[in-house]
């Protein structure tokens, strides 16, 4: 119990970082695919490195599935994001609107599956909605055209996640995280190749600060993705998606500090709001899960002790 809610809590201060990058990065000037192609490039270098090192033989299926999720996951939402950002979404209400996915991630499993949402999960999901609503409404209200585009970006971007998840998930099942990871920066390495280098936004700025935002969202993005991954196939893909409800609150108080970002009450309720949503979210979808589980475990040793009855029967 300690060691999964210290991987939840790890998963929630890594992933609001991000958001604290990528207003970083806007702060330096440099244009958003400018931030993200070299972000992948210092990625993909050692993940490169390791994979070939690793002699590792990489299906077919397993990279165009694992490209597609990449492409989602990463390509298009971290793009998204970084596009909010650069023009002039908040720290919190880029994480807060990102936060909205357990509400699509929620919808599709259920809808796949055939099944009913619980009360208490819509209860959560509405709560969350009505959380973004507050804090998405006042910041439509006081910036404007570009604020408006900042914050359909970030839909975007919340959208792409939410289909990677889902994705992910049903196709995850025994595969490497590592592998998966490379193959995700490597398709986004070719993605951001596409729209920077004919635009010429590929070169990076003389400025040293440039270098030293890159080096913290490098980190701070391999950690996340990583514990990202780790959680979806531990926990599924509601908890995983649910844990991002917490991440605008966190990423707000990051942002006070060190951008000087101010928190209004009604943000404050926004992200309160939201933080509700995720403890009616993930109760059910945890104990779900457990349940599930330990079921098939009766299953395989109930088959196993059918097996061991049937070959000693054989024998005698």
């Amino acid at each position: 119990m300690l060691l999964t809610l210290a991987l939840f809590a790890a998963l929630v201060v890594s992933w609001s970082s991000g958001f604290i990058g990528a207003t970083m990065a806007a702060a330096t000037g440099a244009p958003a695919e400018t931030t993200m192609l070299w972000r992948y490039l210092l990625t993909a270098a050692p993940l490169v490195a390791i994979t070939i090192g690793r002699r590792r033989r990489l299906s077919a299926t397993f990279l165009w599935r694992e490209g597609l999720v990449g492409l989602l996951s990463h390509a298009i939402y971290i793009y998204g994001a970084y596009q909010a950002a650069a023009h002039g979404v908040p720290t919190g209400t880029n994480a807060l609107v990102a936060s909205l996915q357990p509400l699509l991630v929620a919808v599709t499993v259920t809808v796949l599956a055939g099944r009913m949402l619980a009360p208490r999960t819509l209860l959560g999901l509405a709560a969350g909605l009505m959380g973004v609503t507050l804090v998405v409404g006042t910041d439509l209200g006081a910036g404007g055209q570009g604020a408006a585009y900042g914050l359909t970006m970030a839909g975007v971007a919340m959208v792409s996640l939410s289909a990677g998840t889902v994705l992910g998930e049903r196709w995850s099942t025994g595969t490497d995280v590592l592998d998966r990871l490379t193959v995700h920066v490597v398709v986004t390495v070719g993605f951001m190749s596409a729209i920077a280098v004919p635009s010429g936004r590929w070169q990076p700025p003389a400025d040293p600060a440039f270098w030293r935002v890159q080096a913290f969202i490098v980190l701070v993005a391999v950690m996340a993705y990583v514990l990202y991954l780790i959680v979806l196939q531990r926990h599924g893909s509601v908890a995983a998606s649910a844990l991002l409800y917490l991440t605008p609150g966190v990423a707000a108080a990051l942002a006070w500090p060190v951008f000087g970002e101010t928190l209004t009450p009604i943000a404050v309720a926004g992200f309160t709001l939201s933080a509700v949503g995720v403890v009616a979210i993930l109760g059910p979808a945890q104990r779900e899960r457990h349940v599930r589980r330990r079921a098939l475990s009766s299953g395989h040793r109930s088959m196993s002790g059918q097996v061991t009855a049937d070959e000693h029967g054989s024998s005698i």
